[in-house]
């Protein structure tokens, strides 16, 4: 009985962790991006942000599963090891051949002038897929209570970086510091 009951426990928690920031991103940067973003623009955002989860998906390789395996076999640390190098290499062969192609890349999805905007989806990915391993790791230690507590401070910390690079940013251009991390 005390095994149902928790997991059942850890089930809600993991569950909080990944529910909540999606309903946060949802509720608070949905209607944020349809205010700020012309229609034109918010569809270039929908795309990338579409090809994104398959890049995360791609890019991970299933690596979380794998930990998770081999993990008790094989030592919790070697694997997450290996695995972590596995992901970071990975990743930044990924940054040089999308960076090295970003105009291709633009013209083939039919969002010319958003290399910027590839740049930053692109960093965001590469941040998902470093950060994967990392919360498996939580998981694996049964770190559930910190697991979701940083899922949940991730989302509010994208909320807020977005609400300072779109809202408020753009009116403290007047002050040289924040002028020269500003460009419309």
């Amino acid at each position: 009985m005390n095994q149902i009951k928790q997991l059942a426990g850890q089930t809600l928690i993991y569950g909080l962790g990944t529910i909540v920031p999606r309903f946060l991103n949802y509720l608070f940067l949905t209607p944020f991006y349809t205010r700020i973003f012309a229609e034109p623009d918010f569809g270039i955002y929908t795309k990338l942000y579409a090809y994104s989860a398959f890049l995360i998906v791609l890019l991970t390789f299933g690596t979380e599963t794998s930990y998770f395996r081999f993990a008790k076999t094989h030592g919790n640390k070697k694997v997450f090891t290996n695995t972590f190098f596995f992901i970071i290499i990975t990743g930044l062969l990924s940054l040089l051949v999308i960076g090295s192609n970003v105009n291709s890349i633009t013209n083939v999805l039919n969002i010319n002038n958003a290399s910027l905007a590839v740049w930053l989806v692109l960093g965001i990915v590469l941040s998902d897929i470093f950060m994967s391993l990392p919360f498996a790791k939580l998981r694996y230690e049964n770190k559930a209570k910190l697991f979701s507590s940083l899922k949940i401070a991730n989302i509010v910390l994208n909320i807020g970086f977005n609400v300072f690079f779109f809202f408020i940013l753009p009116h403290l251009t007047h002050i040289a510091l924040f002028n020269s991390i500003y460009f419309p």
